[in-house]
């Protein structure tokens, strides 16, 4: 689609116009995040669910693990090198978690096309102009995406080889449903094979379907129930 910018002398697509308001687009941070170099994680006194007894046979090292929540610290920021994918279908809001964490980490690492690319190493290292490109942009073409499942012995030693090649403090996985479930399978691995590196899963869909007493809704969801809605009204 294009209009005429009266400023200039030829056509300007509206996407490039509508980009540059996104990235002007400062969103809102909970006081606590507001200072990340004094935020630290510290476990949660009390059980926040009662777990599932089914699960404790498939996941006997992370089955009876703590919550945690964020309080303040003492401003000390250590070195940490994180590791990072996308998986599953696209959601908005995608880019904004990974410049979250750029911000707030020494160093990332983007793993392309999905878990296929963790599994097969294929990667590079984040920068500061490529971030700054993508806030606030919907999709998640800064690295790619795939659905690929990590879940045979041979992919969960090939995503451990990677995580202990690049040294990684913890690594992401920004993603559905099945998506957490790949990071949760990776969780247990790594905890089998003593590997240092910590898994966190970030819950992303628009079908609304990853719902806990933590997490009302997960990112992706509203913006695209805006897009049916806008969608229904003009019909």
């Amino acid at each position: 689609m294009f209009f005429l910018d009266e400023t200039a002398s030829h056509p300007i697509l509206l996407g490039t116009m509508l980009s540059r308001q996104r990235l002007n687009y400062h969103p809102v941070v909970p006081e606590i995040l507001s200072r990340l170099d004094q935020v630290h994680l510290m476990p949660c006194k009390e059980v926040s669910q009662t777990p599932d007894l089914a699960l404790r046979p498939f996941f006997p090292n992370t089955f009876a693990a703590n919550s945690f929540v964020l309080e303040r610290g003492d401003g000390k920021k250590r070195f940490l090198r994180v590791g990072l994918f996308f998986s599953g279908g696209p959601a908005s809001g995608g880019h904004n978690v990974v410049a979250g964490i750029f911000y707030s980490v020494s160093e990332v690492i983007g793993f392309l096309d999905g878990p296929l690319g963790l599994m097969q190493n294929r990667y590079r290292k984040m920068t500061e102009k490529e971030i700054s490109s993508v806030l606030n942009q919907g999709g998640f073409d800064l690295l790619g995406t795939g659905r690929d499942k990590i879940e045979t012995k041979e992919q969960l030693a090939a995503a451990l080889q990677t995580c202990l090649f690049h040294e990684l403090d913890g690594l992401v996985v920004i993603g559905g449903d099945d998506s957490n479930t790949n990071a949760a399978i990776l969780a247990e691995y790594f905890l089998e094979k003593n590997c240092p590196t910590r898994v966190i899963g970030v819950p992303k869909t628009i079908d609304g379907d990853l719902q806990s007493k933590e997490i009302e809704i997960s990112f992706g969801f509203d913006s695209a129930c805006r897009t049916y809605a806008e969608i229904i009204g003009n019909i």
